[in-house]
């Protein structure tokens, strides 16, 4: 392993490859469910644990692109470019190959160019995560003079904290679980805050600052049970404020699974401060992660075919108990997509613009 290698950011990795999995495994049957039944609580309990997922990866781009300092040539001329590629070419491989490897192709609608072209540009589900990076990247020089002055920064996370989570949050808590009077005036207050139009700390960049910052950032012991408590509540918050409303309504709910959600991150928070403070000990464990870490691109990009294609071998998570089935699939998914993005990092070419 090379000596400026950042431990926990190799376990953070993995880690969050893992909880995007099961995120994904869960959500198989989550919609179709009687959300008072067992099966489809154990499917919310299950995807509210690893909402953090994403946030976490987020964060670990941002506590090193905005220390490295690459300059605007540089992401236009390898960082972007290579993020569009991987972008288009895993596209064209889930419009064309998935339909093809689960039978699911409509035999009234054949393949064709213009298809083709508009899934590409449109991409997979799972593939929005690469515009959103290739957009903060775009923003990378912006952010650095952010990150730069420490107030500054500061001021940034508060503010997008307060706009994007807190005070949204405040009014779906009013109308989920208030409503009355009190919910006529905060939807008009929510006009307002339409009006003032804050998008410049509104979108996905709060987590990459707020890697950086947690990442340079030193902790009391303390500090750190702090928010261990909270990344506690952020968990049961996520998990019982979905199972409730599900419940109560009888239709699957989402509204607090957003990675703009309080509780999400704090969630996400809990893990990067937990695996930050972790000790690691063991090395020829940190070098497998080490290693782990390398083909996690590749994984998350892949996994969404052997799911779908297990799914339609025969095991899914309604195969046997969910508890049991969501963890299994899990596993299966995990080894087959780092087996094959450790093959295609071998390849030459296809390890530059894939993976």
């Amino acid at each position: 392993m090379k000596e400026n290698r950042i431990t926990y950011f190799d376990y953070l990795r993995v880690f969050a490859v893992i909880s995007v999995v099961v995120l994904h495994v869960a959500c198989e049957h989550w919609g179709t469910l009687d959300t008072r039944a067992i099966a489809w609580q154990t499917l919310n309990f299950y995807d509210s644990i690893v909402r953090w997922g994403v946030p976490v990866f987020l964060m670990i781009s941002g506590a090193l692109f905005l220390d490295r300092k690459p300059g605007i040539k540089p992401l236009y001329s390898k960082y972007i470019p290579r993020m569009t590629v991987a972008y288009c070419i895993w596209s064209a491989f889930y419009t064309i190959a998935l339909p093809l490897a689960t039978r699911s192709t409509d035999p009234e609608a054949p393949l064709s160019l213009l298809r083709v072209i508009t899934g590409i540009i449109r991409g997979h589900f799972h593939l929005w995560f690469i515009p959103m990076i290739i957009g903060i990247y775009m923003c990378l020089p912006l952010l650095q003079q952010i990150t730069a002055q420490q107030q500054l920064k500061r001021y940034f996370l508060l503010l997008s904290f307060l706009f994007a989570f807190v005070i949204p949050q405040c009014i779906t808590l009013t109308h989920d679980f208030i409503g009355g009077p009190l919910s006529s005036v905060v939807s008009a207050f929510s006009g307002f805050l339409s009006n003032m139009n804050m998008q410049l700390v509104l979108g996905y960049s709060f987590y990459f600052v707020l890697g950086h910052e947690l990442h340079h950032l030193e902790l009391t012991r303390g500090q750190r049970r702090s928010i261990y408590a909270l990344g506690f509540c952020g968990f049961t918050s996520t998990a019982l404020l979905d199972a409730v409303i599900a419940w109560r309504t009888q239709t699957p709910c989402q509204t607090y699974y957003g990675n703009f959600t309080v509780n999400v991150a704090f969630e996400a928070i809990f893990v990067f401060i937990l695996c930050k403070y972790m000790s690691f000990p063991h090395p020829t464990l940190n070098r497998f992660f080490s290693l782990l870490s390398q083909y996690c691109f590749g994984a998350y990009l892949i996994h969404i075919f052997f799911r779908d294609v297990l799914a339609v071998a025969g095991l899914d998570t309604l195969t046997f108990a969910p508890v049991i089935s969501v963890p299994v699939k899990t596993a299966l998914v995990v080894l087959l997509s780092f087996s094959l993005s450790f093959i295609l990092n071998k390849i030459p070419v296809l390890n530059k613009w894939m993976v």
